[in-house]
């Protein structure tokens, strides 16, 4: 983590998380957690959220960068969110921190392939 991105959570719109779920689908998959979609043809399908279906004007709260809330990487969509929260912790302090109390309660840290997107 060579960047000084902090912690932002965005508050989004169902529709505005299809946006993001489309642009997912055209870069051919993105770090993501909480959603699962099906891409085919470059095209978001049976997007959901925690395993519910997207509802359109339902608010959404999305944790990122800052440097994607501010439209970096191309995601110029994450710049119009309903509201939106800045932290000044950095990410990898953040992450440290985590494995750190994980670590201290004799959890392992795991990471595998759950299926989060499937490619079509």
């Amino acid at each position: 983590m060579p960047f000084e991105n902090t912690l932002t959570i965005l508050e989004l719109k169902g529709s505005q998380l299809r946006q993001l779920a489309d642009y997912i689908a055209t870069t051919h998959g993105q770090p993501v957690a909480g959603m699962t979609l099906t891409i085919t043809n470059n095209k978001a399908q049976d997007i959901r959220i925690k395993g519910q279906a997207i509802e359109d004007n339902k608010l959404y709260k999305l944790v990122t960068y800052d440097y994607l809330a501010n439209g970096g990487d191309n995601l110029t969509l994450l710049t119009q969110p309903v509201s939106r929260a800045n932290y000044p912790q950095r990410m990898r302090e953040g992450l440290i921190e985590y494995v750190s109390e994980l670590t201290k309660e004799g959890k392992k840290v795991n990471a595998e392939l759950d299926g989060r997107i499937k490619i079509n």
